[in-house]
């Protein structure tokens, strides 16, 4: 398997600042225009290229009424491409005093290539130096991702994780992308990202990546600081994943949105069944926060509802390719930890 990733390093020293800030945010599958071997992302191509190379036929095997339509009709070129870059920098770059965060995990991104045309072209002046995709084994080719100003101390890991044989759509799983930064002279910060199973599989599934999380925490060393961040696909209203929730993460990490945020509605809404949830936040490692001069700053913690990704009830706007509106249909999650 190809694994794939960019880190560019700025090498002269760098001050270390007062406060950190970070953002996780699932942008709903950011594709490029071109077809990545292996990968069903035939939704997100041409016309021309569809047409040309028979990709109109493989649309035709889509499971779902859905999908298969949007895969026939949609004409995803490079111009729809980068409109959906310019909506989704807006967002980023509305964070953080018009900076956007220090570190940036992202969901659903397909490739390097997508990510570093974000990173150069819509978001170059948030001046981000690191960024970072390793490819993993979903079958539609979206990955987690980072970017970040922080100076990278570590080489990234994708920590793997066996897929329940339980799964409704094989390969349809994601690792956890473990990136390590320096926070001050003496310590690093490590962060976890995630993108956990949709809804429509099992609790197991996502039981299985929480069991994951604790056992990569237990290997961080206590004097460095961990958060985890994602898109958990945890519905509120779904009693195995709220126990699992409790049980398996709570006694060891802080979540965000019961830190801060106490208004907020959540990150992701359900229409059939009008439900919001938090499919999108941060658990604080305890034991990496203890008795430390660094602590999470709980006003901080906010849902980012952009008008440019928001309908007119207030939910989220995925992004449209005939209109070129909207963005995703999560919205980000934001947090700072700061020195006392």
């Amino acid at each position: 398997m190809k694994t794939l990733f960019l880190i560019t390093f700025f090498t002269h020293q760098i001050s270390f600042s007062q406060s950190i800030s970070m953002a996780t945010y699932n942008v709903e599958n950011l594709f490029d225009s071109l077809h990545d071997m292996g990968k069903q992302d035939y939704t997100y191509l041409p016309h021309s290229i569809k047409s040309k190379q028979n990709y109109l036929e493989k649309c035709k095997k889509l499971k779902k009424i859905k999908w298969r339509k949007e895969c026939l009709e949609a004409d995803w070129t490079p111009e729809v491409a980068d409109a959906k870059l310019k909506n989704l920098a807006t967002v980023i770059q509305s964070m953080n005093d018009q900076r956007g965060p220090d570190v940036l995990l992202l969901q659903e991104v397909e490739n390097l290539h997508i990510l570093n045309r974000l990173k150069e072209l819509f978001l170059k002046k948030s001046n981000y130096r690191i960024s970072v995709l390793k490819e993993g084994g979903d079958y539609r080719g979206i990955d987690v991702a980072v970017l970040s100003r922080l100076r990278m101390t570590q080489p990234p890991i994708l920590h793997h994780v066996p897929a329940p044989s339980n799964l409704k759509i094989k390969n349809d799983f994601r690792g956890i992308l473990q990136t390590t930064f320096r926070v001050d002279s003496e310590r690093n910060i490590h962060f976890l990202n995630v993108h956990f199973p949709a809804p429509g599989h099992p609790a197991k599934s996502r039981k299985v990546l929480m069991k994951k999380l604790s056992e990569i925490q237990k290997n961080v060393p206590k004097k460095d600081f961990l958060i985890a961040g994602g898109d958990f696909n945890l519905v509120n209203s779904s009693k195995k994943d709220q126990e699992n929730l409790k049980n398996i993460l709570s006694p060891h990490w802080e979540i965000s949105y019961q830190l801060g945020c106490q208004k907020c509605h959540g990150t992701t809404y359900f229409p059939p069944k009008k439900e919001w949830s938090f499919f999108d936040f941060f658990l604080i490692s305890k034991e990496h926060f203890k008795d430390k001069e660094w602590k999470i700053n709980s006003q901080s913690i906010k849902v980012i509802t952009h008008e440019i990704q928001m309908t007119q009830q207030g939910f989220p706007k995925s992004f449209d390719s005939k209109t070129k509106q909207g963005v995703s249909d999560h919205f980000p999650m934001y947090l700072e930890i700061k020195k006392n």
